[in-house]
């Protein structure tokens, strides 16, 4: 089963990572973005189920991140970048 994980784009002290904190997200990037973990969480527990399960028990909460150069949310995600 799919976790349910809370989208923290409010909480001022989010902007510890080398790259900026997305800002206050619409509705409909909201959506974007559950829509897009959901994706990303089927193929994580189809292919490492065992590592799957491990996540799920302590990943609670999603932060966007800003992404690009323009600093822009929603932009395409570095390959092996981790934030």
């Amino acid at each position: 089963p799919e976790p349910v994980h809370v989208q923290d784009d409010l909480d001022p002290y989010r902007t510890c990572f080398d790259t900026p904190a997305a800002g206050r997200l619409g509705p409909q990037s909201a959506d974007a973005w559950s829509a897009a973990l959901a994706q990303a969480w089927e193929l994580l527990s189809e292919t490492v189920p065992d590592q799957a399960a491990e996540a799920a028990a302590v990943l609670t909460t999603f932060t966007p991140l800003a992404g690009g150069e323009a600093g822009e949310a929603g932009e395409a995600v570095q390959v092996g970048r981790h934030g």
